[in-house]
Formats: structure tokens, C-alpha cells, sequence
């Protein structure tokens, strides 16, 4: 394009410890810099992850620590901000828009999931507010919307029933990390993998109790569950202990990039058999080690893993345990997956997601 754009972002998924939606901006972001225009950035805390220096990029941040206020500072703050660098362009990559932007301000969204409408139930009362009443706002405010996955599209069609017109799908990718052939830290020598936020959305009671119907079966498989504590996380603890699996559980915390991969490169499969998921980039980041993966039968999840693993009804305690044991036991069935998971993850790209990104924040 030779029109050089005036685009603001809103960043702060990169101003908190990261999630998938931080990786998701920080990985689409660091490839759309390199492009010709002039990029903003916006956000209501300091960065804590450092952003390239260039001409092009200029950043902007308040001080904010109050969560009710991180809500109310971009719908307050950003227009005044957009209005003096004279914006063309306002991408969020996080669901929700300042919806007093000026109308002459192309605006772009991203949708992950629909998580506050169809799984309310795992959501906080608070976070289901705000999803359930900015989410509509801005997909309607919207010129275009970004969804990672056609069952989100399909997902927002039926439940928002408008957006269809203006939606692009642009899938999300894995990132290696090669350091984590050194192995930091000692790993068990077979272990079943979750990563994520340890939330009710994930579905870890139901794991843990499939994981304890199959110990003796299983043999020395370990489960390890990596990943902040989210609500509810006491429940969790008090379920391993209720289980009498103390031993065979580990639960790691967050971890670092180097870390994290290294479960992923050795673990003997990922779990991730969530209520719902908008994505689900962990399978995509064990893949692309030649993982095989157990995942949900439902919403983006089977369209993620594709071949590469074994698809299980979420509340079905014994479909998972099945799963579990299957994989466990059965190496030519876990030699096929893990083949198949390779294939699969190459098929993503961040290079691919970002160029389509910048295509849809052009207005191509």
C-alpha cells in the first residue's frame, strides 16, 4: 500500500503478565512495525514487555492500577489520544473498542471467543458484564472484525446475529523456542501436559478426576498442570487432595518461555479438554513439538487439532479418562499422532496471520 496509514493499537494485553491474547498481540504487533506506516500505541499501564524502538512507533501510557479503571480508561483516554495523533486506524486486539472514537476512525476489532454468552458459568460476574455488554457494542461499531477461528464467526453469526459481512478468519500460530532443548529444569520422564489458566473454563475438576480413574492403569504418567492461578483455583487444590493424587500432580505456576517449551517438547501429550475454547493455542504450541493432543469435540478445538490427537466429550469424565489411557498405552497410535501433529502445526503461520492482519487494517 503506498498511502502510509496513521494506525493506533490498543496494547494493553502487553502491559500484564501474558496470556494468549498478550501473545497473540505481542507476535502480530513485532511483524506489523516493519510495515511503512506510523503506529501508536496505546496503553493504560506501562509496557512490561519492551517494544522495538523506531521511527515509526510511538507509545503512549498512563498510570493506571485500578482493574474497574483499566475498563474505563480506554473508553475515556483513548479517543482524546486518537483525536491528537490524528488516528486513521484503531485496532484492538482484545474484543472491545473506545466507543466514542470519532467516526471518521476506521476501526478493526478482535474477537477470540464468545466466552461471557455461550460459558457464563466460568466466567466472574464482573468480567461477564463487561464481555456481554462492550463485546456487542463494538462488534457493531466495528468496520471489521478479526475471529481466529470459523467457529468463532459461525459462534458470533448465531448469538450476535450481525458481523458476518465485515469478519475475517486469520488463524493464530505457535512460537519455538529452541532454548528449551536445554532443559532448565527437571521434568518427569512421562507426563500428560495442561497449560493454561487454571480457571473453570478449562475444565480441571473433570481432568483430574478422569486423571485419577486411570493412575493404576496408567502406570508412572504424571499429570503436570501449568499455568497462573485463576478463580476457583482453591477448589482445584482441594480436589487433588480429595483424589489422593498429591503424587502424581505437579502444578508448576506460571513459567517461563524457556520452561513452558520444554514441557511442551517432552511432555507424552497435551490436555486440553476445555468447555470452550475461541482458539486453544496451547495445542498448537505442543504440536508443533510432534505432540499429540487430547482436546473437547467442541467449538474451535477439533478444527485446531485437526489429525493430530484424539477428540474427547468435555463432560464426559470417562471419554477423557479413555483418551488418557489409550494414549498411554498405545505407541503406534501415538507415533501416528505425533507425525500428524507436525503436519498440522505447519500449517500456521505468524508471518501469514500478520500479513492477513495488515490487509484487513488497511481496508483492502
Amino acid at each position: 500500500m503506498s498511502v502510509s496509514l496513521r494506525i493506533a493499537v490498543d496494547v494493553r494485553p502487553l502491559s500484564i503478565p501474558q496470556t494468549g491474547i498478550g501473545r497473540y498481540t505481542e507476535e502480530i504487533l513485532r511483524r506489523l512495525l516493519e510495515s511503512e506506516h506510523q503506529w501508536f500505541l496505546y496503553s493504560d499501564r506501562p509496557l512490561m514487555r519492551s517494544i522495538q524502538a523506531a521511527d515509526n512507533v510511538h507509545i503512549r501510557s498512563g498510570r493506571n492500577s485500578n482493574k474497574i479503571a483499566a475498563t474505563l480508561y480506554p473508553q475515556l483516554q483513548y479517543p482524546v489520544w486518537a483525536r491528537k495523533d490524528r488516528i486513521d486506524v484503531f485496532w484492538s486486539p482484545r474484543h472491545h473498542l473506545p466507543l466514542a472514537l470519532a467516526p471518521s476512525v476506521r476501526t478493526v476489532v478482535t474477537l477470540h471467543d464468545l466466552v461471557g454468552f455461550l460459558a457464563p458459568e466460568t466466567m466472574t460476574a464482573m468480567g461477564r458484564r463487561l464481555e456481554t455488554w462492550l463485546t456487542p457494542r463494538s462488534v457493531r461499531r466495528a468496520d471489521a472484525v478479526i475471529v481466529d477461528a470459523g467457529s468463532t464467526a459461525r459462534d458470533m453469526e448465531r448469538v450476535l446475529g450481525y458481523g458476518a459481512d465485515k469478519t475475517h478468519v486469520i488463524p493464530l500460530a505457535a512460537t519455538r523456542n529452541e532454548r528449551s532443548a536445554s532443559m532448565p529444569r527437571p521434568v518427569p520422564s512421562r507426563y500428560f501436559l495442561f497449560v493454561g489458566t487454571l480457571e473453570p473454563r478449562k475444565n480441571l475438576v473433570r481432568l483430574l478426576k478422569a486423571f485419577a480413574s486411570q493412575c493404576e492403569r496408567i502406570g508412572d504418567v504424571k499429570l503436570v498442570l501449568a499455568g497462573d492461578a485463576g478463580w476457583g483455583e482453591q477448589e482445584l487444590e482441594q480436589w487433588v487432595s480429595r483424589l489422593a493424587i498429591q503424587d502424581k500432580v505437579i502444578l508448576t505456576g506460571r513459567l517461563d518461555e524457556t520452561s513452558l517449551h520444554c514441557y511442551y517438547r517432552n511432555a507424552q501429550a497435551l490436555l486440553l479438554p476445555s468447555l470452550y475454547e475461541g482458539f486453544g493455542l496451547p495445542l498448537l504450541e505442543a504440536m508443533q513439538y510432534g505432540v499429540p493432543v487430547i482436546t473437547s469435540n467442541c467449538s474451535s478445538m477439533p478444527e485446531v487439532a485437526g489429525d493430530a490427537g484424539l477428540l474427547v466429550e468435555p463432560l464426559d469424565i470417562d471419554s477423557i479418562a479413555g483418551a488418557m489411557l489409550l494414549l498411554a498405552r498405545d505407541k503406534a497410535l501415538h507415533g501416528r499422532l505425533s507425525d500428524a501433529a507436525l503436519g498440522q502445526a505447519a500449517r500456521f503461520s505468524w508471518e501469514s496471520s500478520a500479513q492477513k492482519t495488515l490487509v484487513v487494517l488497511e481496508g483492502q
